[in-house]
């Protein structure tokens, strides 16, 4: 008989006295002024505290859970025995899902036959070969799963007892509290390293564009893999089938035209029923890969600039300023004409024979035609013309005014010009841009410029 240094590394019996008093004496908790009050930042402590209390009384096991099984083997025994590289240390990684080890427990406490258990719950030396034999494992491994749920309520405040009632169903099995689920409970609620919760990795699956990776395919569908792991992890498989959905929405988000358009004719393929029942989000992952790859091998990889863009429109914007500014300085140095008349002088001549006025109005040839000397003219449309010598008009010519007047006259009348005239409005300062200013200083001189902006410009 093997000597044993520790008496929990040997088997419980509850029907013998002394191992009834070291199961009670395993199912204390710590001392009343190391109890966890459910906050997160004594979490550490406690859990440094919990984890010597775990391997002295050799519970520490429990929490080590299989998530892998020899599925492949030749025989039943063989397919039914976990393999080492998939065991989960549950106390301080979150590799596992909650559901993986809600399963492991589930094992634990299951009471079917050998035969009729297609997994074990552990890795043993000598596996069980009848069914009495597999109970034996069972009811050794609930001891313990029993002992450390008794050890950790009663290692918690009163008070996160109170807030933990309510939620009992999650971490107990019948009446006895359940160790591992217990624990992965309260670690997941109140632990601040915890990996994010399904729910926010969802999210961020969902709003994530290509944009994040560059518009790098083969960079996103190793961050979508990633995440659809974690998701896996954290709440088993089956509960999330959104995967092709938010594939779809991502991809669409490429700013590459040639990659989007393959991946529209792909979804109006799945929208319209013509993609096999089985089509996934794999199956459109290989063809955003495919299509990358070929894209790239033919150097048609070529992104929307939205630089290039803004800067095509800001040249263009540039050009409208010039123009604008080549307007206004003209304006100002070549002034309208006054109501008096005085734009006569600054008429051209035009083609035909006749005028073309400052302000842009065209005289017919006709216009300054009179051979017979006629005071007046009716034209076809029935207008009266006068034929006027006055010098309000660049010569005399045919006018169809009621009355016009000298420069003298008209000024007479209206008191010099001054008194009655209109005044002419100051142009409104209007909001200007730096560049607006920039490229019209490099087109004016320093005095030109300065008149311009205190005229037209605001903010002076």
């Amino acid at each position: 008989m093997a000597f044993l240094l520790n008496p929990y590394e040997a088997d419980l019996d509850l029907s013998d006295k002394e191992d009834r008093k070291l199961f009670a004496e395993a199912s204390k908790g710590l001392k009343d002024g190391n109890l966890f009050d459910g906050k997160r930042e004594n979490f550490s402590t406690f859990s440094k505290l919990i984890e010597k209390e775990f391997h002295d009384v050799r519970i520490m096991q429990c929490l080590n859970v299989p998530t892998l099984w020899n599925v492949g083997a030749g025989t039943a025994a063989e397919r039914r025995t976990p393999i080492a590289e998939g065991m989960v240390d549950f106390f301080s990684s979150f590799q596992g899902s909650r559901r993986e080890l809600q399963d492991h427990c589930d094992l634990v406490w299951a009471s079917t036959t050998l035969t009729n258990t297609p997994r074990l719950f552990d890795i043993f030396q000598t596996g069980p070969t009848t069914t009495e034999e597999l109970n034996d494992l069972r009811n050794q491994r609930r001891l313990r799963h029993i002992i450390l749920g008794n050890k950790l309520w009663a290692s918690l405040t009163p008070d996160f007892q109170i807030e933990l009632s309510g939620k009992t169903k999650e971490f107990k099995k019948g009446n006895e509290y359940d160790g591992p689920l217990l624990w992965d409970f309260i670690r997941r609620r109140v632990n601040p390293t915890t990996t994010v919760g399904a729910s926010k990795l969802k999210e961020e699956l969902e709003n994530t564009s290509l944009d994040k990776f560059g518009d790098d395919i083969i960079k996103y569908n190793a961050w979508f893999d990633d995440m659809r792991t974690m998701i896996i992890r954290d709440e088993g498989p089956g509960k999330y089938n959104e995967y092709l959905r938010n594939l779809f929405r991502a991809y669409l988000t490429c700013s590459v035209e040639e990659f989007v358009d393959a991946v529209k004719d792909e979804r109006r393929k799945w929208m319209q029923g013509k993609l096999t029942a089985e089509y996934d989000y794999s199956d459109l992952m290989d063809l955003g890969r495919v299509t990358y790859n070929n894209l790239i091998a033919d150097d048609e990889w070529k992104k929307k600039d939205s630089k290039s863009e803004k800067n095509k429109a800001s040249s263009g914007d540039e050009k409208n300023f010039l123009m604008l500014a080549t307007e206004i300085l003209r304006n100002i140095k070549d002034p309208k004409p006054n109501h008096s008349g005085s734009s006569s002088n600054e008429a051209q001549k035009t083609s035909d024979g006749g005028i073309r006025l400052r302000n842009g109005r065209e005289l017919k040839a006709w216009r300054f035609e009179n051979p017979k000397n006629e005071e007046t003219k009716t034209l076809k449309d029935g207008t009266v013309m006068r034929w006027c010598t006055n010098d309000c008009h660049p010569k005399p010519m045919w006018c169809g005014r009621s009355n016009c007047l000298n420069k003298a006259e008209y000024a007479a009348k209206n008191g010099g010009g001054r008194k009655n005239e209109k005044k002419e409005e100051k142009p409104q300062n209007l909001p200007v841009s730096e560049d607006f200013k920039i490229a019209l200083a490099a087109m004016t001189s320093t005095e030109d410029f300065e008149t311009l902006k205190n005229q037209f410009f605001q903010g002076k």
